[in-house]
């Protein structure tokens, strides 16, 4: 999901009233609210930053519940789970702590910045 000027002025004031254009790279905000300051422009451009970044981590997230749901058989009582898928399926559940994942131009999950754990053979 593109991250908008839009959605980072709604994050920043909640409930405020404005509109938004953006040509060719320029930003124009008609700042409509009297009860909260505009933001300026490097808040916005800041936000922007930090809800592609949430985007990024809530993409990684899906990926890595895919991920361990490939595997959730391998955890049904009547199967024993060797030591490799354990650790496996540990380093899926905690990639969340260590990642810093990126979004690609067209705002998909950049696979490539995440360090994914190698599945056992």
């Amino acid at each position: 999901m593109r991250i908008r000027s839009g959605d980072a002025i709604q994050s920043l004031r909640p409930n405020a009233s404005f509109s938004v254009s953006e040509t060719d790279g320029i930003r124009t905000i008609n700042w409509l609210d009297s009860s909260q300051t505009q933001p300026t422009d490097s808040e916005i451009d800041a936000e922007i930053t930090r809800l592609q970044g949430l985007e990024a981590m809530k993409l990684l997230r899906e990926r890595r519940s895919n991920l361990l749901s490939q595997s959730d058989w391998r955890a049904n009582f009547d199967v024993t789970m060797s030591d490799e898928w354990k650790t496996y399926r540990q380093q899926l559940r905690d990639i969340t702590k260590t990642a810093n994942p990126k979004l690609n131009d067209d705002y998909t999950l950049d696979i490539s910045s995440v360090t994914w754990p190698t599945k056992p053979s």
